[in-house]
């Protein structure tokens, strides 16, 4: 980014706020078409670190931040397709296939709610440790 572009950038600060705007640019389309890709709002500390750093590489402030947001934004793409995967239908299908054999196996019978039959079988196994209780009680011998 040029001198000249940078300057005209801080011409345009609004409250601390920096705005990169479309701009006409005669002669040189590379630029043209930079510009007219959109804008960022930055905070002028920000900006000034940004230049800061992209000095130092010898770079603009567009060039050393474009690979970077590529970088992000092309990860957060990947997330995105990998949270919205759709199952295949093969995939479907073959629950389906699966599905239908249980019912078939169980001859139409549902499965019973596996918490309430750990319910049941604490309620009897209790009820069995009291039975040997008492049975302690009134016939110590015989345990």
């Amino acid at each position: 980014m040029s001198a000249e572009i940078i300057r005209q950038m801080r011409e345009k600060l609004n409250g601390g706020k920096m705005a990169i705007r479309k701009q006409n640019f005669e002669g040189d389309e590379q630029k043209a078409n930079t510009a007219r890709q959109g804008h960022i709002d930055v905070s002028l500390e920000l900006l000034r670190r940004l230049e800061n750093i992209a000095l130092q590489q010898k770079k603009s402030v567009n060039d050393y931040l474009e690979p970077i947001l590529e970088q992000v934004v092309s990860n957060e793409e990947k997330v995105t397709r990998q949270s919205h995967r759709v199952v295949p239908d093969d995939i479907i299908e073959r629950i389906y296939r699966v599905r239908e054999q249980v019912a078939r196996d169980s001859k139409g019978q549902l499965f019973e709610d596996s918490a309430e039959r750990v319910r049941q079988q604490r309620e009897e196994r209790a009820q069995y440790l009291e039975q040997i209780r008492e049975q302690s009680r009134n016939h110590p011998s015989n345990v």
